[in-house]
């Protein structure tokens, strides 16, 4: 992820994806992240809203990561997956465009995914300041983090033993410790 000039009347650069940004940014959270989503299903972009309202004080209940699931999945579905599927299908070539050819493509279409996920995230910002509830007591990174798997373990009808894989507990412990690390904001109006 990179960063773009802010412009605060514009829904694409929210507060949740300058958040995201600088989670993202910082050691490990990417390779964690990827690793929840390859192995429990998650998606990373509800993943870092789910983040981000802890952050703000006001961690989302299991019913509302549901229900911010629901309402981007058709986009995830139609939109990012076909862009990440084909990014990495051309990953590993196709025949006969020389790689270096298909390498400028790819990029295109790597710059493509990562616009329609800052769109997730503009409409999972747009939920967060719909929602008319008073900031909670205090954050919650390490059960966020936690609470988000499971719900993806459970849409994906994976076991539930995959929380306990290397793999997917090292990814959230890293988020935890990161997600935690992360300067705690109350929203100022309008978030």
């Amino acid at each position: 992820m990179t960063s773009d000039p802010i412009r605060h009347d514009d829904p694409m650069q929210s507060p949740l994806w300058r958040y995201a940004l600088a989670l993202y940014a910082k050691s490990g959270v990417a390779s964690a992240c990827l690793a929840l989503q390859a192995h429990a299903g998650v998606d990373v972009c509800v993943l870092l809203y789910a983040l981000f309202a802890a952050n703000r004080g006001r961690p989302l209940t299991p019913a509302q990561l549901e229900a911010s699931d629901q309402r981007v999945r058709g986009w995830r579905e139609r939109v990012i997956l076909p862009l990440r599927h084909l990014r990495q299908d051309m990953k590993d070539g196709i025949a006969p465009v020389p790689q270096a050819l298909l390498e400028l493509i790819r990029q295109e279409v790597k710059q493509a995914e990562l616009q329609a996920e800052q769109v997730t995230l503009a409409m999972l910002h747009l939920e967060f300041q719909a929602q008319a509830a008073p900031p909670a007591a205090g954050s919650r990174s390490e059960s966020t983090v936690r609470e988000v798997v499971r719900l993806y373990l459970q849409l994906s009808q994976l076991p539930a033993q995959h929380l306990q894989l290397p793999q997917v507990q090292q990814a959230i412990e890293s988020l935890e410790h990161q997600a935690g690390a992360m300067p705690h904001e109350q929203p100022r109006g309008p978030a």
